[in-house]
């Protein structure tokens, strides 16, 4: 009879601790934001914590992106012309973060407007005149957690129309 109470009182203090462990693992979101840089690009920075310590999962970031091409001649105008090529595209780009030993981490994924074939005359060369970017949304492969941060506008040739 003692036998029996030690070994069930083992399995119930091991069926705990398991218990904390999984807790300890539900990975979460604690924080996204974004912004756009000098280049147009969007920068989209995240913190997620509840990984476990040297757990690895995969965020995946997407959103939309709308980015206006010109030409700039030599004297740095935009000719007025019709040669302006606006595009939309679905982006998306991966990071797979390792937690530290609090089971947390932080990382950053760069997502950057896909450049048409050069279309500007001899002379010109083509500049990103514009780029808006939709609501971005991140993705945690391992528990499909996600956490929606505002995406960002940038324009860089005011003179361009």
């Amino acid at each position: 009879m003692k036998r029996l109470s030690i070994l069930t009182c083992t399995m119930i203090a091991l069926a705990g601790f398991m218990a904390i462990t999984v807790f300890a693992q539900n990975a979460h979101f604690m924080r996204c934001s974004s912004s756009v840089d000098a280049s147009g690009n969007l920068s989209v920075s995240f913190r997620i914590a509840g990984l476990g310590a040297g757990a690895s999962d995969t965020i995946t970031a997407t959103t939309t992106a709308t980015a206006t091409w010109g030409c700039l001649n030599g004297g740095q105008q935009c000719p007025n012309a019709a040669n302006k090529f606006t595009s939309s595209e679905q982006l998306s780009g991966d990071l797979t973060v390792t937690a530290g030993h609090n089971g947390s981490a932080s990382g950053t994924i760069t997502l950057s407007p896909t450049p048409p074939a050069d279309f500007c005359p001899h002379g010109q060369k083509m500049v990103l005149i514009s780029v808006t970017y939709g609501d971005v949304t991140l993705t945690n492969s391992a528990t499909s957690d996600t956490c929606t941060t505002d995406g960002g506008t940038a324009s860089f040739f005011p003179q361009c129309p």
